[in-house]
């Protein structure tokens, strides 16, 4: 019976996308399982193997950690492998062993000297759709995981060398900006599922318990299509956030100088209120964001706040300001030029003087 059940296993490890998880050979598998006993044709095996060699690097790093509703478990410390020794029976029956025992298992492609990693960014928390739209941008997941029935993660492979983690971790901010992934699974390293193990999180166990098997959907080592064109773009992001960095830092020592921190927290929170009482609308209803800026810049101007605070706070305060605008800083000194070539204070307020 084993070996009829086994031979009605698609090719890889797994029934088609969206087809039901349990199976009864997942009962002599979990058998196997707790008695540490490697079955012929393993597909966990089987499913390990092809995703790990997908990522095309020689090191991964292995998670051993129990799902959050386990408070009794220990997370075991992240270790590091070779192919050669994650691909050892012995390796495989001990994780084997601890899905089990309720511990999920995770992988990562380990960390590369000199502050690289691998061209691999992964998006969490899928719909088929989104993989689909992903699909369609030209920029398919490399390896693709059903981690629950309908939902997947993977990577996507956005060069074909290593990357500056602060280059992977901005063009995981882009992908799941674009695609509706977890914004609380950005990272330049993040781990993501090993296929052929159990995902033991409390909400997708069925009625009697069953955990649904992580499935290895896709697994390949070429570059996405449009992956150099990600790799442009978070480069040119990095290098926008840099400078605006630069030029607000330098702003906020301007201000601190005229009367400490406590000065910009009030003139942030004095400009956030004006644009709350100001509330400028188009016709169609919707705020209009850079007359609200104005007008808040108009108000503090006419109350006497120095023109470098009101600067500062429009970077800080304004509602998705970069996003409305590549250059924020700029567009922040525009608007108090604007503002202050209309109007003019009524009510001066010395500037505090700066601390000695």
């Amino acid at each position: 019976m084993a070996r009829q059940l086994r031979k009605s296993q698609p090719e890889g490890g797994g029934p088609p996308v969206g087809s039901p998880f349990i199976s009864p050979f997942s009962y002599l598998r979990r058998i196997a399982d707790l008695a540490n006993i490697e079955t012929p044709g393993d597909p966990t095996t089987e499913q390990l193997l092809r995703q790990v060699r997908g990522f095309g690097c020689d090191r991964f790093e292995i998670g051993v950690l129990p799902p959050k509703h386990r408070t009794d478990l220990h997370a075991n410390r992240i270790r590091t492998f070779s192919l050669a020794q994650l691909a050892d029976p012995k390796t495989i029956k001990w994780l084997k062993r601890m899905n089990v025992l309720d511990h999920d298992i995770f992988v990562r492609p380990a960390a590369r000297d000199g502050g690289c990693v691998e061209p691999l960014v992964l998006i969490d928390d899928l719909t088929r759709e989104a993989v689909q739209r992903l699909d369609r941008a030209g920029l398919p997941l490399a390896i693709l995981i059903e981690s629950s029935p309908a939902n997947f993660h993977g990577w996507v492979r956005i060069s074909d060398g290593p990357i500056p983690k602060e280059l992977a971790l901005c063009a995981a901010r882009i992908l799941a900006a674009n695609f509706g992934g977890d914004p609380g699974a950005i990272g330049s390293r993040q781990f993501g599922r090993l296929a052929g193990f159990t995902n033991r999180k409390a909400k997708y166990r069925t009625g009697s318990d069953k955990a649904p098997f992580a499935r290895l959907r896709a697994s390949q080592m070429t570059v996405a299509p449009r992956g150099a064109e990600l790799v442009v773009r978070a480069q040119a992001v990095i290098q926008q956030e840099q400078a605006i960095k630069v030029r607000t830092d330098a702003n906020s020592r301007a201000v601190v100088k005229l009367g400490g921190a406590q000065y910009v927290d009030n003139a942030v929170n004095l400009f956030a209120s004006e644009r709350r009482r100001c509330r400028v609308t188009r016709s169609d209803g919707s705020i209009d964001d850079s007359a609200a800026d104005f007008a808040a810049a108009a108000a503090m101007l006419d109350a006497g706040w120095h023109t470098d605070a009101i600067t500062s706070a429009i970077v800080l305060a304004s509602p998705r300001v970069a996003e409305r605008h590549k250059d924020i800083y700029a567009y922040a000194s525009r608007t108090v030029s604007a503002a202050a070539a209309s109007t003019r204070p009524r009510y001066p307020v010395p500037s505090p003087r700066p601390k000695r």
